[in-house]
């Protein structure tokens, strides 16, 4: 991507324009999971990489219900203290899975969860 666009923005893009598709597309195959695969954004690969961060992290797809005709809400969450994490529109579900890969990117490199190597919340020790 040319310019730095914020995760807010490519969250709200309208799916249906394809100059806002190619870039959420281009901004997951430019995430370090997809680079070390070397993984293009296909609906196949999206989903797959979706179940490996999920068996990796502690989050998931809460749930996916209509918002409208043409739409559906998508709630995610935190699988170990059931926290929201964000809820997001989108109009099919490969844009789905591109933007909830975006979350789990977003999220986890702010800091907010910390994990053991084997990707489970690390527990504080008792002392």
């Amino acid at each position: 991507m040319n310019k730095q666009i914020s995760i807010e923005k490519l969250l709200e893009s309208d799916f249906r324009k394809s100059n806002r598709k190619e870039k959420l597309i281009d901004y997951v195959e430019n995430l370090p999971w997809f680079k070390k695969n070397n993984l293009k954004a296909n609906s196949d690969n999206v989903e797959k990489m979706y179940w490996m961060l999920k068996k990796k992290y502690p989050f998931m797809i809460a749930y996916i219900q209509p918002s409208s005709i043409m739409s559906w809400v998508v709630m995610v969450k935190t699988t170990d203290t059931h926290q929201w994490i964000n809820t997001i529109y989108v109009l099919t579900f490969f844009e789905m899975y591109l933007k909830v890969i975006i979350i789990a990117n977003a999220y986890f490199n702010q800091g907010k969860m910390q994990h053991d190597q084997k990707g489970r919340p690390n527990e504080e020790k008792k002392e």
